[in-house]
Formats: structure tokens, sequence, C-alpha cells
């Protein structure tokens, strides 16, 4: 094999600042490219991505970075494994390929394979969550899951619970293996099917939760398989006088919704979210009716239902659960600043509804942070006004806490003293988004030192107004 991890198109290999970094900033300040990044919209700097590299390239147990470069050894975009949890055993995962004339070729899908081949078989990750992914479809033809597998009551049986999120796309979101009846009929994926013996004949509490916010419309639309499930583990029908359009329908663009059930609660009290329609007006949501189950979430002023659920028998006896949101999961806000947000809410109170056993909330650590030094991540990130830091350290020692902009200068110190270390928990320190003169600073990137003897560590973080 070269210098490398070689697939069928592309190799990966580890990042080369002489060699890589000119074109990173290229493409990262490229808007087609970053449009589906996670990075926000601001431009990045050769300082910040500078950093980054040495990051990376340094010795870091948290992240796997690697260039892409065709077998020709021309660079071609990032793939990483981020976030590495190696006492659960999982990680998150990233690809860009800069290059756009190179875009559905498939080098991308190759990258992913050999990242995929290097996190189990090199790095030793377990596969506890599965994800894949479609682009939004031009043709219909086999875009979905239903066309991927070979063998659907072995390969879904092993899983507990499917999370399928069409986001705002109207067209291709769930198969009906192309019977001709319109909506997603055009894709020739059956979905549906493998889907209904997945909750019909499975053991163990099987779930589903759908969410998109043309879903349920176009779900209506279906035959085949689609028909059964509805019937059987989701009966609903649309509400609203015009179906598939919350606006249309006299409701708000980013409706408040609150809880109306006791599965979906905080400390005790109903819990509300905020379904962020676009400005002024991008996405329709679809309203829903529950015929069998009951509703979840609702508008109070209108009292109609964005969020449903139903619990059923199965076919062998067991439990099935489904929850079918009229609005992508995407789209979730958090009425105020707060932790944890709406949306981490949300998504655990879905897991539990769905029969699931949680570890602790989302940043909060398994165990105490004891003898170690360590900067945990800020939170919320982006944020506006105001985030919250959390470090350790390992011994008694002078600790300097500080953020800087872009440019590498100190916009505040944070801390600047003795510190102790704690037992069975963490420091914590909260920055106002200010200046050392009180003064508010603008929205951009920042990034957080921790500078201890012994220990030095950078974080980056997101203003956004």
């Amino acid at each position: 094999m070269a210098h490398g991890w070689e697939g069928e198109k592309v190799r990966l290999v580890p990042l080369d600042k002489e060699k890589h970094l000119q074109n990173a900033l290229a493409w990262l300040n490229d808007p087609e490219v970053t449009r589906w990044l996670l990075m926000g919209d601001f431009p990045l700097a050769q300082l910040e991505e500078e950093q980054f590299f040495e990051k990376m390239t340094g010795k870091n147990r948290e992240h796997a970075m690697f260039a892409i470069e065709t077998l020709n050894a021309e660079h071609i975009g990032f793939t990483g494994i981020h976030a590495i949890d190696w006492r659960q055993g999982i990680a998150g995962t990233g690809t860009v390929i800069g290059r756009k004339d190179l875009w559905g070729k498939g080098y991308g899908t190759d990258a992913a394979r050999i990242r995929t081949r290097y996190a189990f078989d090199v790095l030793g990750l377990l596969t506890k969550v599965d994800r894949y992914d479609v682009n939004g479809p031009s043709s219909n033809v086999g875009n979905s899951l239903g066309s991927r597998l070979v063998n659907a009551a072995v390969q879904l049986d092993c899983y507990q619970k499917v999370f399928w999120c069409t986001a705002n796309l109207s067209r291709g979101l769930v198969g009906d293996g192309g019977v001709s009846n319109g909506g997603s009929s055009a894709d020739k994926s059956d979905d549906w099917t493998p889907l209904f013996n997945f909750v019909d004949q499975g053991l163990n509490n099987k779930g589903i939760y759908f969410s998109g916010d043309d879903l349920a419309f176009d779900w209506i639309t279906l035959a085949g398989a689609a028909i059964q499930f509805r019937t059987t583990y989701m009966d609903f029908a649309l509400a609203g006088s015009s179906p598939g359009d919350h606006v249309a329908s006299g409701e708000p663009i980013s409706p408040c919704l609150v809880a109306v059930s006791p599965n979906f609660t905080h400390l005790g009290a109903p819990d509300s979210l905020i379904a962020y329609g676009g400005c002024p007006a991008i996405n329709d949501f679809d309203l829903l009716n529950p015929l069998q189950g009951q509703a979840e979430f609702v508008n109070p002023s209108s009292g109609r239902a964005y969020i449903i659920s139903q619990t059923t028998e199965n076919a062998v006896g067991d439990t099935s659960r489904v929850i079918l949101s009229g609005f992508s999961y995407h789209t979730i806000r958090s009425k105020r600043p707060g932790f944890p947000d709406a949306r981490t809410e949300h998504l655990a109170d879905i897991i539990s509804f769905l029969q699931n056993a949680l570890p602790n909330p989302t940043a909060v650590p398994d165990e105490p942070v004891v003898g170690r030094n360590v900067l945990m991540v800020n939170y919320p990130n982006p944020f506006n006004p105001t985030t919250t830091i959390r470090y350790n350290v390992r011994e008694r020692g002078h600790v300097t806490l500080s953020v800087y902009n872009v440019a590498g200068q100190r916009v505040r110190t944070l801390v600047d003293d003795v510190r102790d270390p704690v037992q069975g928990g963490l420091h914590t320190v909260v920055w106002h988004g200010d200046s050392e003169a009180g003064q508010e600073v603008a929205s951009g990137v920042y990034f957080y030192k921790l500078v201890t003897p012994g220990f030095t560590k950078t974080r980056k973080m997101v203003l956004l107004k």
C-alpha cells in the first residue's frame, strides 16, 4: 500500500501544513463548499486554520483528521473522526470535497468507506449507532435505504430504534416502491415495507421517530406498505385548511409549541420549543390529527398538534412506539438560553419515550474529572449572549483562562489566579461576550485558552448575534 489508507478512488493521508493548508483556506471560505457544513457563515482566517492544523497534527486522542487525495496524490478534500469517546466507543464524522468538479463522482463515498474502516479496524470504535444519509434526490431512483438493504429482516433486527429525518425535502422522502400514485412513489426504493416489518415483527420495544416538513403530507398519498403502516402503527390525518402548509392554515411562521402529555417534561413542567419556520417563511410544516394515538406538542393558541405518538401491540405480542413530527428535528429552537437546550431535551425525551436507556446528559461527564487537567467544550456553542466554560486541574497551581479573537489578540481574561482541583466536579466560569473594558464584542469566532503548569489547551467558540 502507498502512504496512507487507500480505497478504490482516494487515499487518506495525514495532514501536511505545507501541502494542504492553502487548499483548506480556499475551500472553507467558499460558500458553495461550506453550504452543508456546521461551521457558520463567518470567514475562516489563516491563523485559525493554522491553529487547527497544529492541533490535528499533534498528539490528539479526541480527533483523527485526514486529507483526501486521489490515487495520483492530488489533494481534493478532508475527512475526519471527531469527538472520540473512547469509553463509549463512539465518535462523530465529517467529510468535505473541496474540488467541486469532482462532486457526485464517488470520491466522498470512497473516503467515507476508508474512514469507517479506519475507525473500526484501527481505532477499535464500536458500531453503537449507524447513520445513513442521502442527498436531495434528482431522479428518485434507488436513492433511499430500501434499495440498499439486502436482507431487511436480518439487517434491521439488530437495531432497537430508527430515526428517520427528511429535513425540508419535498420529494423522495420515504418510498413506497414505485406504486403509481404520486408523492414519494416516484422513488423506486421500497422503504415502507422494511419499516413496517421492523415494528410489526420486532421484539424488545422497537420504535421509530419520523420528522420532516412534508413527510406526513407525502405519506398520506402513498400506497402499499405505507398504508399498512399508517393504519396500524401511526393512524393520523392531516389538519388545517391547507394541509401540508401550516402558515396557509393560519398558523404563525415559527410557532411556539407546548407539550400536552407527560412524555415530554422537564423538572416537572411541560416542555416547550419553537419550530423555526424561516425568515420570513421557508418551511411548510404539517398539522396532524391523531386518530388512534395522542398529541404530544400543540400550539396552545390554536390547539393544533404538530407532534403525535402512538403505542401499539405488534404482531408478535411486543410493544412498538412511533413518533411523527410535522416539522424537521433540525428546525427546533429554544425559547430562552439554558442547559439543556430545547433540541437536546427533545431528543432525550424521544429516546426515553421509545424505551431506550439514556446515559448522563449531553456535555456532562459520565464520571467526575479528577486527577487530570481538562478543558471542556463550552455550552452553548454557538451562543448569545453568554456561554459557560468548565475546566479542572490536576493539582494546585496558577491558572489563566483567556479569550482571544481570530487575530490572536486577548479579548478578556476570565481566570488569573491559583486554583485547586475540584473533587467530583469542575470549575465553572461564564463569559458574557464582553471585553476587558466591559464592552460587548462583535459576532465571530473566538478561542478560549487554559494555561496551568504543564498543560495548555485551546478550544473554539462562536458568538452569534
